[in-house]
C-alpha cells in the first residue's frame, strides 16, 4: 500500500511540474499572443531589402498567427492602391518579415471593396473552439478603425455586417478567405 501512495505522490509531482512548465512557457510567449490582429511593422522584399510599408497604407490584412509551440506568422496584405503582397514573419519575428508582391487587385474590385466600407460595423459573433490552433483573421483598415471581417482557429469570429460579407465575397476571387 505504501508503494502505491509513493507512486501516486510521484505522479502528482510530475503533473504539477508539467503545469508549472506549461504556464512558464505561456508567460514567455505572452508578447506573441498580444500581436494577434496586428500588422508586421518592418517588411522586406524577397531580396532582403526593407520596404517602408506604413500601416496607414494597408486596407486588408489576412494573416495566420500561432504562438502555441513555436512562433508562426504569415499572410497577405492588400494596400489602399490595390497592390497585393504575401508576407512571412515566421523565421524573423513580427517586426522583420519577408514580403513578396502578388497580382494586384483590379481597380474595379478595389472600388467595390471600398464602396462596401460604409456598411461595415462591429456586429461580431464569437465562438470559442479550443486552444493552440492559432488563428486566421481578416482585418479591414479604415483610418484609425480596424474591423475584423472574419476569424477562424482558437475562436470563430463572424462579422454580421453586410459590408463584411460583401468584401469577403470579393476577396474570394483572389484566393483570400477560403
Amino acid at each position: 500500500m505504501e508503494k502505491k501512495n509513493k507512486k501516486k505522490k510521484i505522479v502528482v509531482i510530475i503533473i504539477i511540474l508539467l503545469v508549472v512548465i506549461t504556464l512558464f512557457i505561456g508567460w514567455l510567449f505572452m508578447p506573441v499572443f498580444n500581436r494577434f490582429g496586428h500588422t508586421p511593422k518592418k517588411l522586406s522584399n524577397s531580396d532582403g531589402y526593407e520596404s517602408a510599408l506604413p500601416e496607414k497604407d494597408i486596407l486588408i490584412n489576412y494573416s495566420f498567427m500561432n504562438g502555441a509551440w513555436s512562433y508562426t506568422y504569415y499572410g497577405e496584405l492588400i494596400l489602399k492602391d490595390g497592390k497585393h503582397y504575401s508576407f512571412n514573419c515566421t523565421e524573423r519575428g513580427a517586426n522583420n518579415c519577408r514580403l513578396k508582391e502578388k497580382k494586384s487587385i483590379s481597380e474595379k474590385d478595389l472600388k467595390k471593396i471600398k464602396s462596401y466600407e460604409a456598411e461595415l460595423s462591429d456586429n461580431l459573433e464569437y465562438q470559442n473552439n479550443g486552444a493552440d490552433m492559432g488563428e486566421t483573421t481578416i482585418m479591414y483598415y479604415r483610418g484609425e478603425e480596424i474591423y475584423t471581417l472574419v476569424g477562424k482557429g482558437d475562436r470563430t469570429i463572424k462579422n454580421n455586417s453586410s459590408g463584411a460579407k460583401k468584401i469577403l465575397k470579393v476577396l474570394l476571387k483572389y484566393g483570400i478567405y477560403t
